[in-house]
């Protein structure tokens, strides 16, 4: 039987207008809900009209493209069994998503991965509780994580766990008088059988505590254009965390955006799962904040210091941007950002443009992987302060760079402003690399470190370093000042040594202040716009801010956020 084009055309937006005219709200209330009512109804209206109670009630539903899942706000849902949590395995369309969001007024609705813990045994003669079980992986008082103890005794900590049992020993007075939360599942488990997608999901303005969502890594499945925006996660073991086990699935088109992450082990975690021909395609992650990563509010960690820890942890992405993120706290071990590729894997396309990272222990960007698996990465009109201060790395870097490029497509390190690192910017093993246009001050072992002599293929230029005191230039086991690092290894024909005369860096403005000698002392490396949204001149300034000035007085059009105040 033969169909018209014009028939097929019709039969195709008819069923787009099916999906879109059929699409159905559902609302959870987990303090006035009932699972046997309809779910249909943000309030109860009478007989089975009303919405439902639990995230179990929402997982045997069937949830279609164009329809959202509406959660109470004041609501608060726990994991309901050890081996049970809210399961997403939906499919939206790119016409019709499908979108999990708040409603009513209040507080955002929390979803915790964990189950409350009541029924403790004890205490002994240390002041320590027990109960038995021999799952969960970590326990929370008052939705806040613990220090883990090294033994039973709980002598160095509140919390600990052998094969069979949980000890807890209170922060104050009893058990009782806390809430007491044991992890045992996401918030969110993204998660579908092998070969099949979960696709086309907005998660909007939810709070999670303990775990967050989660991509499963037990089933290789098909896992894109999801995003994750407006929500909260704190004192989270998992924030949002991604895999890519699935070859040659699809992950791709992921974003997160506008969320908070304070007091977690990791802020958005995006993993190859040790797969070096797998990755991720258009991943976006911008205008979030990240505080405390690795870092419990009683002075304990997540993880030992030193091990693999970020604010933001990256695997094998492609064609993605990392922006206008706010990174501080701790992040021990590795740092703010740190992109890694698998030796078999180019990781091509990736920016790093206009983030705010300050006061940490780590680096600030990593960019590196094994042998030839990264090229082309762009990083600019960034501002990374007061970072490499920890002391379980005996190097950290503003920028910490390794290994080549392509000579057809270098990586392009402009703009940034770092300063009072160890090392300004620590290259390992580097070749392909440009470096222009940044301004580098108040480092306090050295402005640029390269581990090899000669430097390799890089190229410096048209950058401004301050003060040149001592030897702030390292190339291997060599170390020099600004004319000898110039003559050593022919780089920084242009650059300068001076005072860039920011207005007022420790109060957070990065402006280049009326005679800076950063202003207009630039080249043109084809940035289009400074860390605020402003057009760059020609010649463009040095830094991350471009200068304006009208009537005397620097442009107020230079000011873009919170960080960045007018000249008193």
């Amino acid at each position: 039987m033969k169909y018209s084009r014009k028939f097929i055309i019709l039969l195709f937006f008819s069923f787009c207008f099916y999906w879109t005219a059929w699409a159905t709200d559902y609302y959870v209330d987990s303090n006035s809900g009932n699972d046997s009512w309809d779910g249909l109804y943000p309030t109860y209206q009478g007989g089975s009209n009303g919405p439902w109670k639990t995230l179990i009630r929402v997982n045997s539903a069937t949830i279609n493209p164009g329809d959202t899942v509406n959660l109470r706000r004041g609501s608060i849902w726990y994991a309901e069994s050890d081996f049970i949590g809210f399961i997403v395995n939906w499919n939206g369309t790119a016409n019709s998503p499908i979108i999990l969001q708040p409603y009513g007024s209040g507080d955002k609705p929390i979803i915790c991965g964990g189950t409350i813990e009541t029924e403790w045994i004890g205490p002994d003669e240390n002041g320590v509780y027990y109960k038995v079980t021999s799952y969960g992986d970590w326990l929370l008082e008052d939705y806040k994580a613990l220090n883990l103890a090294s033994d039973a005794t709980c002598s160095d900590g509140n919390w600990y766990k052998d094969a069979s049992k949980v000890y807890y020993k209170p922060t104050t007075g009893v058990p009782g008088d806390h809430i007491l939360i044991r992890l045992v599942r996401p918030g969110i488990n993204l998660y579908a059988a092998n070969g099949q997608s979960v696709s086309y999901i907005i998660i909007d303005g939810i709070k999670f505590f303990g775990k967050g969502v989660v991509s499963d890594h037990t089933s290789k499945f098909n896992l894109h254009d999801i995003t994750i925006k407006n929500c909260d996660f704190a004192h989270a073991r998992d924030t949002v965390t991604i895999y890519c086990r699935y070859y040659p699935g699809l992950y791709e088109n992921i974003t997160v955006k506008n969320n908070t992450f304070d007091y977690s082990r990791f802020g958005p975690l995006f993993s190859a799962w040790s797969q070096s021909d797998r990755g991720f395609n258009n991943v976006i992650i911008s205008g979030n904040k990240i505080t405390h990563s690795n870092m419990l509010i009683y002075g304990g960690r997540w993880q030992t210091p030193g091990q693999d820890t970020n604010a933001l942890y990256l695997q094998n992405l492609r064609n993605s941007i990392i922006e206008h993120n706010d990174i501080s706290g701790i992040c021990d071990g590795k740092g703010a950002i740190e992109h890694w590729a698998h030796a078999n894997f180019n990781s091509t396309g990736v920016v790093f443009r206009y983030n705010y990272i300050h006061d940490i222990l780590g680096a600030g960007i990593t960019w590196g992987g094994d042998g030839f698996g990264t090229n082309s990465a762009e990083i600019y009109g960034n501002i990374i302060i007061n970072c490499g201060t920890g002391t379980t790395d005996s190097i950290y870097g503003g920028l910490r760079l390794r290994n080549t490029q392509s000579a057809a497509n270098p990586s392009k390190v402009y703009n940034n402003v770092i300063i009072n690192a160890d090392r300004g910017v620590y290259a390992a093993n580097t070749n392909k690399y440009i470096f222009k246009n940044n301004i580098i001050t108040s480092s306090r072992v050295s402005h640029v470190a390269f581990n090899t002599s000669p430097i390799g293929d890089n190229t410096l230029d048209f950058n401004c370093y301050y003060p040149d005191v001592g030897v702030k230039f390292q190339v291997g086991p060599n170390n020099y000042n600004f004319s000898g690092w110039k003559n050593a290894t022919g780089q920084d024909a242009n650059s300068f040594v001076s005072d860039p005369k920011l207005i007022n860096p420790d109060g957070g403005d990065f402006r280049l202040d009326i005679g800076s000698p950063c202003i207009k002392a630039g080249t043109d490396v084809g940035l289009d716009k400074d860390y605020h949204g402003n057009s760059w001149r020609n010649p463009p300034s040095m830094g991350a801010i471009e200068y304006f000035r009208i009537g005397g007085v620097i442009s107020l059009r230079t000011i873009g956020g919170a960080h960045y105040k007018p000249k008193p």
